[in-house]
Order: C-alpha cells, then structure tokens, then sequence
C-alpha cells in the first residue's frame, strides 16, 4: 500500500512504498511488469509480488467465470476467494460463520453414514486419512482457506513421509484419495452454503497401474506348506487354510463355527461389504481345521506379525526371489482366485459368488490368467465346434 495513504482494497500485499517511487501514483505508466521505479532498493520484491498477485486475480477470474456463466463476475466474488482470512459469508441477507476443518468433516461423515452407511473397515480408512490431513492443516484451519497450492504442498509432504524402514509411507494411489477427500470436504461446504463458489477446480490426478495378482503356482506351494521351521508352523498352517478358502483376513479372524454348511461349503457374510461368499470346503482346509480341533481354535496372531513371519517362510521355501513382492496376506486370495480359474477351471460367475463379490470385473483384481488356461479354452471351442475333427481330418 502507498505511504500515508488509507488502504483502499482487500487486495494490499501490507507492504509499504514511499509515493516517489510507486510509478502509477506519479503519472508514469507502469511497463514490463514494473509498478515500483526501480531505484527503490526492494523494487524487484515488490513488483514480483505484485505479478504473482495480478495472476492470482486473473486465475481466480477465469475460474469464477467457467462457474458461473450466467452471473456478472463482481469484486465481491473475487475478493471471497482471495481473502483467505475471511470469517464470514453473506447469502440472500443471512450471516453464515464457516466452519474448521474438523468440523466440516464431521457434518460430511454423518450426511454421508445416513445416507449410505459407511462400513466399519471404511470408517478406519476414513479416519487414517483425516489424521494425515489433520496433521498437515489444522484442525481448526476454516475450509475456506484452503487453495490448490495448499493440496500441492500436501502431496509434496505425503510423499515425503516414509516408514521405519525409510521407505515411502504412502504411493501416489492413496497419496490421490487424500487429495480427494480434501476436494470433497471444500465441495460438501459449498453445497451447504458455507462457501458461495468453489474455489477449487478439478483435480486432474494421474494413477498407478494395479500391480499383477499374485499367484503361487502348486510347486511354490507345495515348497512352502512343506517348511518344517518349528517357529513358522502356525504362518504355514493359516497360509494354507488362506489359500484353499479364499478368505480376507478380516473375515477369517471372525470365523465361527456356524459358517460352515453341512461340511461342504462355507457361507459367510463379507465383513467388508455384507456380500455372502461360498467357497467349497477343500481338502486342504479341512486338515488346518482338524488339526487345530475345530474353526474357532484356529490360530488368530496380529495380521502385521504374520505379515512378518510369512516373509521369512517364503524365504525358508526358498520362493522369496520368484514372487512379484514379499509373501503377505493377501496373497493367498489372490492364489485362490488364481487357482479356481486356472487349475478348477471354474467360470467367473461361480468364482465370482465363492469370493463374495457382486461385480464380475473385481475377479480380474484377484485372478491371474495363465496361458495353460487360454489353451484349455481354445481346446473346449474346437470341441464345441467340431474344428478338431476337422483339423484331424486335413
């Protein structure tokens, strides 16, 4: 603002410019950018600001004009989503006080869990990601403060982040849903007239390709149910009841006697999605549940421990260097999809009702297709065809 002169726009950059140096207020026209004569010994600072701020406007302008095309585009709205500072915004003559962070996410939480019910294992996913927004805004940080460079300094500090072991905590895939449920929070004030525009545009997010299922052949198998490590039996053992049954781990710690039908087939209701799943009960899976005396006495150990323990089996079985990545949990899902579509040569839909899933295409998450599988195929059409026959004849 100029010296001596009374501040006359929400605009300032509060950065004070004796009057014989400020160009405009002299007559002379600014040039190239430059409103402060060059001889102030802070000029470049000053006129830096004030292109970048000139920018801004220009930015937020051309946002508010692709929003509302039918309105005339005022100095109000301009100055609404410049000022960050503001505490107030004013509708049709009432006065609203925009909420924190905190509280927004707590009033989108319930709307969303009344609306469509929010499973638990949801909820937990939820609430991680609110931590790690928490942690980078504050909790009572107003939502209308909140600009596309705030969430670029975001994903820069999530990326940053990293484990005990100095790896990153997060990939690009979840460091996106972070990023999302910040926009979702902004869009959800919006929509209950704490905001009057929305200040963010939309996001334009680049994901990761889904890595592979992992699928253990029946010779790694074979070498890891084998091990014979006293402290790996019980990793060993749940690896095989896992592998032959198809289970989540979360549906597997809540395993009850009663899920079992007749002796033949399972019948448990998805933890995750409330959807039933129907595996058959195997061989395999029936010596783990006799061993331990029955399903309620199978071994349940923390699911990070176990996580541990099974990369130290694969490691015993000597498998460890053929696996797309270290032995984990769920894996063992993945190779039973895997083996029902390669080794049963079951079609999706029943795979699909085993696994519990209600969408055909969330096979081919779980499900690696072989070539020995696309041969039987080929052999299963020439039959249907007569092809064989007349290739034999030829």
């Amino acid at each position: 603002m100029l010296e001596d002169q009374p501040r006359d726009t929400a605009f300032s950059l509060k950065i004070r410019v004796p009057k014989k140096y400020w160009w405009t207020f002299t007559g002379q026209a600014s040039a190239d950018g430059k409103w402060v004569d060059p001889e102030y010994y802070n000029a470049d600072f000053v006129n830096k600001k004030l292109r970048e701020t000139e920018q801004t406007l220009r930015n937020i302008y051309d946002v508010l004009d692709l929003l509302y095309p039918d309105e005339t585009i005022t100095y109000d709205h301009i100055r609404r989503h410049y000022d960050p500072n503001s505490s107030k915004i004013v509708k049709a003559g009432n006065c609203k006080t925009i909420p924190s962070l905190e509280q927004i996410y707590h009033m989108f939480f319930e709307e969303k869990q009344r609306r469509k019910g929010i499973k638990e294992l949801t909820q937990k996913s939820y609430r991680s990601r609110m931590n790690n927004i928490f942690q980078f805004f504050s909790k009572k940080q107003g939502i209308d403060t909140i600009r596309h460079r705030d969430l670029d300094l975001f994903e820069k500090w999530l990326g940053e982040q990293k484990n005990e072991k100095g790896e990153p905590r997060f990939c690009r895939n979840y460091r996106n849903k972070h990023l999302t449920l910040v926009y979702d929070l902004v869009s959800f004030a919006v929509k209950k007239d704490y905001l009057q525009a929305m200040p963010l545009v939309a996001l334009e997010l680049s994901y990761e390709s889904s890595k592979p299922p992992q699928y253990l052949l029946p010779q790694q198998r074979e070498k890891l149910l084998t091990v014979e490590a006293p402290s790996l039996v019980k990793a060993r053992d749940i690896a095989q009841f896992l592998m032959y049954t198809g289970f989540s781990w979360i549906d597997y710690t809540n395993l009850k006697n009663e899920h079992l039908m007749d002796d033949k087939c399972w019948r448990v209701q998805r933890q995750k999605t409330e959807v039933w799943s129907m595996p058959i009960l195997l061989p395999e899976a029936k010596a783990i549940i006799n061993k331990y005396g029955g399903i309620e006495k199978l071994p349940r150990p923390d699911d990070s421990d176990l996580n541990k323990e099974l990369k130290h089996l694969a490691e015993f079985a000597g498998i460890a260097n053929d696996l797309l990545h270290p032995l984990r949990i769920s894996d063992f899902r993945e190779t039973f999809a895997s083996m029902l579509e390669n080794e049963f040569m079951l079609e999706q839909r029943v795979i699909q009702v085993m696994m519990g899933h209600t969408n055909p295409r969330q096979i081919q998450s779980y499900s690696r297709l072989m070539p020995a599988r696309i041969l039987y195929e080929l052999e299963q059409w020439k039959r249907r065809t007569g092809m064989e026959s007349l290739g034999a004849q030829g």
